[in-house]
């Protein structure tokens, strides 16, 4: 890969990946994604090694994808659980009743009074 198609490959990667990260609903889990991206490419900086700029390009697009999925399932929980107390219709109809989503968020109750009386 040469050096300027490289660097233009790289900021697009990284502008993608944060575009991404931005879009992750909950506060703690977008801050950390932004800063581990961020942290990533300031490490990455001067690598020259061929080979191991062709596996970061992989992990990145590896990262990007599970970042996508990853917001896809935290907002469907996050409107699920709206939904569950009291949110809109709408809400509860973009989760299938059998989702995972829907199935844990409907164990909450009896997963919290195992914790309860075991002490867990």
């Amino acid at each position: 890969m040469a050096s300027v198609e490289g660097r233009i490959a790289a900021i697009s990667l990284y502008r993608t990946l944060l575009r991404a990260a931005h879009l992750i609903p909950q506060d703690n889990k977008r801050m950390f994604a932004l800063d581990r991206i961020r942290e990533g490419f300031r490490e990455s900086k001067g690598e020259t090694d061929e080979e191991k700029i062709r596996q970061m390009f992989l992990l990145g697009y590896t990262q990007l994808e599970s970042i996508e999925v990853q917001t896809e399932h935290l907002s469907n929980l996050t409107s699920f659980i709206s939904a569950q107390s009291g949110g809109s219709t709408e809400a509860k109809e973009r989760v299938p009743r059998n989702s995972p989503a829907s199935l844990w968020v409907s164990t909450l109750p009896q997963r919290a009074e195992v914790r309860l009386h075991h002490g867990g």
